[in-house]
């Protein structure tokens, strides 16, 4: 196995580092195309690396062949666990796949921004191209297009490092966000207040644009402000 990961490394709490989840064509490849896609997808990998991303490639841990045991639910359980807490999908569409096209639908569906790469001379759909969340890299170009494995390494460093700051504001919001609603739900819990109230409380935040409360004491002062 190419990682020692553990399989459970999307129950960890999420951590500050942005994380990439590597979509790629899996199930049902020729040997000679699937040894060239695995290789293509750790080479993603090991750039991701070389610029500070920590990147999950699914063959790692429920691969078609080397994990065939896996269950069908174990897998779409595992894999879609990891896009939630990925920061950015690089879905490769060089070889046709209905999971690529399922992982990046649920990108979009979390508000993920997917990166779409292909090598030339392969047709790639217009239905995924179109997906809302899909990286623009230009006027025209919706995905990277390589000739070779070198032309991606670098043209997948330069979109990675374009791409840092508005992917760490993102994940920033939404590690705020997060540690909010726990705060609230403790609050809620500990405090015996309503439903309706915590709705309220929630709605306050919402309407006002303010910096959301980050403790059950914060939340208790806005509650105590709100009477």
């Amino acid at each position: 196995r190419a990682s020692g990961k553990s399989r459970n490394s999307a129950s960890r709490p999420a951590e500050c580092r942005l994380r990439v989840y590597m979509s790629g064509a899996l199930t049902g490849l020729p040997d000679d195309i699937r040894r060239r896609q695995l290789e293509r997808y750790e080479l993603v990998q090991r750039t991701c690396a070389s610029e500070g991303y920590e990147c999950y490639c699914p063959h790692q841990h429920s691969d078609p062949v080397q994990d065939k045991d896996m269950t069908p639910a174990e897998v779409h359980g595992l894999d879609s666990t990891n896009v939630r807490v990925s920061d950015l999908i690089i879905a490769d569409c060089t070889e046709p796949s209905f999971g690529v096209g399922i992982e990046a639908q649920m990108a979009d569906g979390n508000d993920t921004p997917v990166l779409l790469i292909a090598q030339q001379g392969k047709p790639v759909s217009r239905l995924i191209r179109g997906i809302p969340n899909v990286v623009k890299l230009g006027p025209d170009a919706d995905m990277i297009v390589f000739p070779t494995d070198e032309v991606l390494m670098r043209r997948l460093s330069e979109e990675l490092r374009a791409l840092r700051p508005r992917l760490a504001e993102a994940k920033r919001r939404r590690l705020e966000q997060e540690t909010s609603v726990t705060a609230l739900t403790e609050y809620a819990r500990t405090r015996g207040i309503t439903f309706e109230r915590h709705r309220q409380l929630g709605a306050a935040v919402a309407a006002v644009g303010a910096k959301r409360p980050a403790t059950v004491a914060e939340w208790e002062q806005l509650d105590q402000e709100l009477d």
